[in-house]
């Protein structure tokens, strides 16, 4: 599959807009607004690499959690539990880079 045109797609969180998709690869920016978060969730088929765009985040993991500032990177592995949040007053931009066989929005398993 091979999207050209950029997409974006509300949520309750904020929004994502799809930059960038290829088989096996989908670039995309999200904007989480002050006081939401993402589910807690991991990826069977994909590994992330975040990059903080703008603002600060907290990510959460199983075993404790990082705060992530502007410029901040992280890489998030296959079947690695994560949650993105953001306590912070501002809205939180990152990039997110999506890679490995399947690159779909029904490869989230939720907790």
């Amino acid at each position: 599959m091979y999207q050209t045109t950029p997409y974006t797609v509300e949520r309750p969180w904020g929004y994502y807009t799809v930059l960038h998709e290829v088989d096996g690869m989908k670039v995309k920016e999200l904007t989480v607004n002050p006081g939401c978060s993402l589910s807690m969730q991991r990826h069977k088929c994909r590994a992330e690499y975040w990059i903080v765009s703008d603002g600060d985040c907290i990510v959460k993991f199983e075993n404790g959690w990082i705060l992530k500032k502007k410029h901040d990177s992280l890489m998030i592995n296959v079947n690695e539990w994560h949650q993105l949040t953001n306590p912070f007053d501002t809205p939180c931009k990152l990039v997110e880079v999506q890679y490995g066989t399947n690159c779909i929005e029904e490869d989230i398993e939720r907790k």
